[in-house]
């Protein structure tokens, strides 16, 4: 091999290890619905991180032979969600890292029990499966608290954007529920 060949052995090398980038590793992200309503914010909203009690790092699965994992926290993911569903609306909400650092006088928290993606019997067919649950504190007294549930079954090639796509608007379906019913608790 020559001494010119080797920049463009390089190059290509580089180039296959970039294509060939892990497709089980996600991309959490979010935008917000609108469409949301129902919420009055009368005061600035703490929305504290939410717990994640997944007891699974993985979010989803391929078949049998691939595991997805998340590329960023999955708490994070839920909870700034939830504060930038709030905040499309109007209400002053900020994050905050726990309960005991939301110096609000309404504190919203809550768990996340199942985020998952996986691939059904169909070649392109899959089912992400969201649960979570969502506590409302007033002065530190619990006013509310709801568990939510949402399933999205989306058709598509499997690619990390649509895995992507498909958790956030399966997220973004239980945001707007979760909005309209701290409006309705008195948010």
């Amino acid at each position: 091999m020559s001494r010119r060949s080797l920049p463009f052995l390089v190059l290509m090398i580089l180039f296959l290890l970039a294509a060939c980038a892990p497709l089980n590793k996600i991309p959490l992200q979010y935008t917000t619905a609108g469409g949301g309503q129902g919420a009055e914010c009368r005061t600035s909203i703490g929305v504290a991180a939410f717990e994640d009690r997944r007891g699974m790092e993985r979010i989803g699965e391929h078949g049998a032979d691939m595991i997805l994992f998340p590329g960023s926290s999955v708490s994070q993911w839920v909870t700034w969600a939830l504060v930038d569903e709030l905040k499309a609306l109007g209400c002053d909400a900020f994050y905050a890292e726990s309960k005991a650092m939301a110096p609000a006088e309404s504190v919203v928290s809550g768990t996340i029990e199942q985020v998952y993606i996986r691939k059904l019997d169909s070649p392109f067919e899959y089912l992400a499966e969201i649960r979570l649950g969502v506590v409302l504190d007033r002065r530190g007294e619990t006013v509310w608290s709801k568990q939510y549930s949402g399933s999205l079954k989306k058709t598509g090639t499997p690619t990390t954007e649509m895995y992507r796509d498909t958790l956030r608007e399966g997220l973004q379906d239980i945001m707007l529920r979760v909005v309209e019913d701290l409006g309705r608790a008195g948010l």
